[in-house]
């Protein structure tokens, strides 16, 4: 692949973000009962704080929502594009997509589509949940006017007329924070005893230099459900945009501008080959052990 950007950078690291609101504690079966929607703390604490951070540093990121979220919370919504942010799909409520009939992928697509439209954003991004692509889901996300997916592993390039740009399972927030499932996905060089945001930056710090290596793309993601509940989390945080901003040799654009670059010479990237179910990632495995042990650390 070479070089990544109009700039020729060395590679491409994709700051992006995950979830907000309650889609995926509906989806998981763990939000309360008798709790009511529309008071998250990931909407009016996180978001408003992450804005902050990306604000005070230029910097401009991608957030994929759920179409529910912009239903639920439109003005939410809106403030992330209006500070200039690309807002992607994330499907409707968090649904896990490698789990639906194809007929439901099509109606959910189309109504979280909708519900984005509604509020005057147009998304041209579509990250899964549960990460697992398929044939069915790029060509449907395709015909909708989406232009990138973004499933799990794998290099970056074009399939199915579309953007491929890869979640980096090394460099997601909950790899180091949920110790839970970090023993499956945090970079294996990362100190096990070190404080979990220690762990994190040090994990983000390596998958890039892994990516850099390999002159790949590949996306960081945090979730904005993810509490930054410590001074310590806070500063990580600004510190993983500090440090990705000042790196010269890492192309770190929006997803939807990676994509229209790689799209405008497809002949330059590869054909990623399709990544089966359970290929170095079970989300079922993850899913269980998520609504098993580690959703009361999301809520605290």
């Amino acid at each position: 692949m070479g070089v990544w950007g109009p700039q020729n950078k060395d590679g491409a690291f994709i700051f992006t973000f995950d979830n907000l609101g309650e889609p995926g504690e509906i989806e998981q079966g763990v939000w309360p009962k008798d709790e009511p929607f529309g008071n998250h703390p990931s909407v009016f604490k996180t978001l408003p704080f992450i804005l902050d951070v990306l604000r005070r540093n230029d910097f401009k990121t991608t957030f994929f929502v759920e179409g529910w979220t912009a239903d639920r919370y439109p003005d939410a919504v809106e403030s992330i594009a209006k500070d200039g942010h690309e807002v992607a799909c994330h499907a409707y409520c968090h649904e896990t997509w490698y789990r639906l009939s194809e007929s439901d992928q099509e109606a959910l697509l189309t109504k979280a589509t909708k519900a984005f439209t509604k509020i005057g954003i147009q998304p041209t991004g579509f990250r899964m949940p549960g990460a697992i692509s398929s044939e069915f889901a790029e060509k449907l996300a395709l015909s909708m006017g989406y232009r990138y997916v973004s499933p799990v592993g794998g290099v970056a390039g074009t399939r199915n007329g579309l953007g491929i740009i890869p979640v980096a399972l090394k460099a997601v927030d909950i790899a180091y924070y949920l110790p839970v499932v970090a023993g499956h996905f945090a970079h294996p060089d990362v100190d096990p005893d070190a404080p979990d945001w220690e762990r994190m930056i040090d994990g983000f710090r390596r998958t890039r230099e892994d990516t850099l290596a390999a002159k790949d793309c590949q996306s960081l993601t945090c979730h904005v459900t993810t509490p930054l509940n410590t001074p310590e989390r806070e500063a990580a945080f600004e510190k993983l945009v500090v440090d990705l901003k000042s790196d010269e040799r890492v192309w770190s654009p929006t997803m939807g501008e990676a994509a229209e670059w790689m799209l405008a010479q497809p002949e330059k990237f590869p054909t990623p080959e399709m990544r089966k179910f359970g290929d170095d990632f079970d989300p079922t495995a993850m899913n269980d052990t998520f609504r098993e042990k580690a959703a009361d650390s999301l809520r605290q």
